[in-house]
């Protein structure tokens, strides 16, 4: 699991690298992309989307999907874990929107490292749950 800021590290690359060339077929990585990190937008900060034809270039299979759908969510595991992409790592792509359902929260990068009050917690579990 990683976060669309993650992908700035070098590190992360070069593991995305040595997965495609040696053919790790048992792999899974899944990039909740929201486009926030904890100091902005990922536009603001370093922008290196699209990913798909990065990880592709890099010998991965790649499915991109609306991550606040589970039954998307739900059928991108089941192709991660199936034989059909063949020899490749898979990575799926999940576009989503941090703090999704919740009005005061929704894609606001203040709440990428925020914890609520008690208030806080009450009102987004209402909104939620309505």
């Amino acid at each position: 699991m990683l976060g669309d800021g993650e992908l700035n590290s070098g590190q992360i690359w070069e593991a995305v690298a040595y997965a495609g060339s040696s053919h790790s077929r048992q792999l899974v990585a899944i990039i909740d992309a929201n486009g926030i990190q904890n100091d902005g937008r990922i536009e603001e900060i370093q922008d290196i989307t699209p990913y798909s034809p990065k990880l592709k270039a890099f010998g991965w299979a790649v499915k991109e999907i609306d991550g606040q759908s589970m039954e998307e969510v739900i059928a991108a595991i089941e192709w991660a874990t199936s034989d059909e992409p063949g020899e490749q790592p898979r990575c799926v792509v999940a576009h989503t929107t941090k703090g999704a359902g919740v009005s005061f929260m929704a894609d606001r990068v203040e709440w990428h490292s925020h914890s609520l009050s008690d208030e806080e917690y009450q009102k987004a579990c209402e909104e939620v749950m309505s």
